[in-house]
């Protein structure tokens, strides 16, 4: 074992000339009638500004959450002692040797994709270290989506492979799926899975 220790140039309007039977010619400037149609310009200009932009500005909110994310996970430790990802009562993540067990979970993001990697370590007599075999390993990917109503993020992950992870009796591999909720928090996440809530993960 291995011990584990982010102008508006409105032309110059043009001058009017017009005349009076009886009287010069006089200048006048362009009256309201006439400012209307470079208002309407400038309202539709606004508009189209709007309706372009917005489109980015959602694509900029995925883009908020690029970067390396961590956090920990609680692993269940069975009777028999075998090891799921999450928490399930009775069982505890403390294992007959007195070993306390963990994922660490690691999320890439990028545009609107996320890699989700778990990997197990345990806890003994206050030293971490990692595990080669017992607990899982777990590789996920997914899409980001982003939910404007309450501001935060959502990943739905498939099950890429994992290694010494339970499956059933035909091979198939349990947790095929994987969701996190998460919200920002400062450059770090708020996160919440299937099976733990108010996770921390922090931006490495």
């Amino acid at each position: 074992m291995v011990v584990f220790r982010r102008t508006d140039v409105v032309g110059n309007l043009p001058t009017q000339r017009f005349s009076i039977k009886g009287h010069q010619n006089h200048s006048l400037e362009p009256t309201k009638m006439q400012d209307r149609p470079i208002r309407r310009n400038l309202s539709l200009l606004c508009f189209l500004t709007i309706i372009i932009s917005s489109p980015l500005l959602n694509s900029c909110s995925s883009r908020l959450l690029n970067g390396r994310y961590q956090g920990v996970e609680l692993i269940s430790v069975s009777s028999d002692n075998r090891y799921w990802p999450g928490v399930f009562t009775p069982d505890t993540n403390v294992d007959t040797a007195n070993r306390q067990w963990y994922h660490k979970v690691t999320i890439v993001a990028k545009g609107k994709k996320a890699v989700i990697t778990k990997e197990p370590f345990y806890i003994k007599n206050d030293s971490t270290y990692f595990s080669k075999t017992d607990g899982g390993f777990y590789y996920y990917s997914g899409n980001i989506d982003f939910d404007k109503e309450d501001k935060t993020f959502k990943i739905f992950g498939g099950l890429d492979s994992c290694v010494f992870c339970p499956r059933l009796a035909t091979a198939t591999p349990l947790y095929s799926y994987e969701s996190y909720y998460i919200k920002k928090d400062g450059s770090n996440w708020t996160v919440n899975t299937n099976y733990q809530k108010n996770l921390t993960f922090k931006k490495q």
